[in-house]
């Protein structure tokens, strides 16, 4: 079966997201410490830090808005750093998974364009028929 239900009225195309400080600080708040860092080496308390300096936060708003309307993304953001993680106490090489570690900057604006393409589908009445997952239900 299918799971693709084609989209049969005409959506309103994207604009090009206007970051907000209050929306950065949001997703810096909501990042979860003691996690590694990506090949950068900052880890998620740095940036939660920042949110709480307003010039620092401006800053890093502005960036990560020059971000998103760049065509070409940071060479850094491409790059990742790959940890085993054992699945047993003596594990032998089946029983390590890899993880992928990302840049937290990359992670902050993934998330904030997540978030703006699901207002979007909101925007425009398409996210209660294709959403999965933690559905509301519907009255």
């Amino acid at each position: 079966m299918d799971m693709v239900a084609p989209i049969t009225r005409k959506i309103t195309p994207m604009n090009i997201p206007n970051l907000t400080e209050e929306k950065v600080k949001k997703i810096l708040r909501k990042m979860k410490n003691k996690k590694a860092a990506g090949p950068d080496e900052l880890k998620p308390e740095l940036y939660k830090t920042i949110a709480n300096d307003k010039k620092c936060l401006e800053i890093v708003t502005k960036c990560l808005q020059n971000e998103t309307e760049e065509k070409n993304k940071p060479e850094k953001w491409k790059k990742s750093k790959t940890k085993m993680i054992k699945k047993v106490k003596k594990p032998t090489l089946k029983d390590l998974r890899p993880i992928a570690l990302t840049n937290a900057s990359y992670k902050i604006s993934m998330v904030l364009m997540k978030d703006e393409i699901e207002e979007h589908l909101e925007r425009n009445m398409e996210m209660k028929e294709h959403k999965q997952g933690s559905q509301k239900e519907e009255e």
